[in-house]
């Protein structure tokens, strides 16, 4: 795992949230829309026959959803149309989806991995258009996500060494992979990958999570003492990140691109619920 295991940790290859934070149970009550993306619904006629088929239950018997359930059913769902609607925002194709012979809540997982796949192959460059980067560039503050890189030396003095040739042009990745005894992140050009502001302050050190979120995106820091030896810490640009990054802060920007609507009993919108790995 390297020295830094369990102090700083690679972020999961990972660029979906499957849609729904969701606790305890759903019951069904007088408000007949379940969850709604971009005019797409998802009814209580239509969870009751969902939840019915995987219980063997008649769908007038089915008067309560637990949560396990509940989430699969309103996550795919909400997946589904949300990834929907942005390949059509994107003009990109959308696929077909063959349920033949599969169960209700098979398809509807089926069909939300489809958009899956076909979301995740798109070019990193078409995601990543002017609201992506002007998301992004609020910085780790006001966006509430952390795109961190960094080189990990021993000493002060090859700390500053770091932070002279980057001011002389030194390309960081490279520099990263050359020096960084972070031999973990220095395969990936010295990338920890994107957090949430707050996982982020949980998974790191407090010196480095503290100079990270005070970085300017796209200059590298003076060097950060930690136990570990010096870090220098770099917040690339946008069209610097890897495609993974970049399809994870496409999520972010959903709020505000399409309206996601789900009935409180059911959960609630969250792109960091659930992590899809990419292939």
């Amino acid at each position: 795992m390297g020295r830094l295991s369990g102090v700083i940790r690679r972020a999961p290859l990972a660029v979906l949230a499957a849609a729904v934070a969701l606790t305890g149970c759903g019951t069904f009550t007088d408000n007949d829309v379940v969850a709604e993306v971009e005019g797409a619904q998802l009814d209580n006629d239509q969870v009751k026959v969902l939840v019915g088929e995987e219980v063997g239950l008649d769908p007038d018997e089915v008067t309560v959803v637990d949560g396990e359930t509940g989430r699969l059913i309103v996550g795919s769902f909400v997946g589904t149309e949300v990834l929907r609607a942005d390949l059509e925002a994107l003009d990109q194709e959308v696929p077909d989806f063959d349920d033949e012979g599969l169960g209700a809540i098979e398809a509807l997982q089926g069909e939300f991995q489809t958009m899956i796949n076909a979301w995740t192959q798109l070019p990193a460059e078409v995601i990543l258009d002017d609201e992506v980067v002007a998301y992004y560039d609020q910085g780790p503050v006001d966006s509430g996500l952390v795109c961190a890189s960094h080189i990990l030396v021993e000493t002060e003095a090859e700390a500053d060494e770091v932070v002279d040739a980057l001011a002389d042009g030194a390309d960081f990745a490279e520099l990263a992979a050359a020096t960084s005894i972070d031999t973990g992140s220095a395969a990936a050009g010295g990338s920890l990958g994107c957090y949430p502001v707050d996982q982020f302050e949980l998974q790191f050190i407090p010196e480095f999570v503290d100079a990270a979120l005070d970085a300017e995106i796209g200059v590298p820091t003076e060097p950060v003492e930690s136990e570990f030896g010096y870090h220098v810490i770099y917040l690339p640009p946008a069209d610097q990140l890897d495609p993974n990054s970049i399809f994870g802060l496409r999520l972010e920007t959903f709020d505000d691109r399409y309206d996601i609507t789900i009935d409180a009993r059911f959960g609630e919108w969250d792109p960091n619920a659930i992590v899809v790995p990419v292939t």
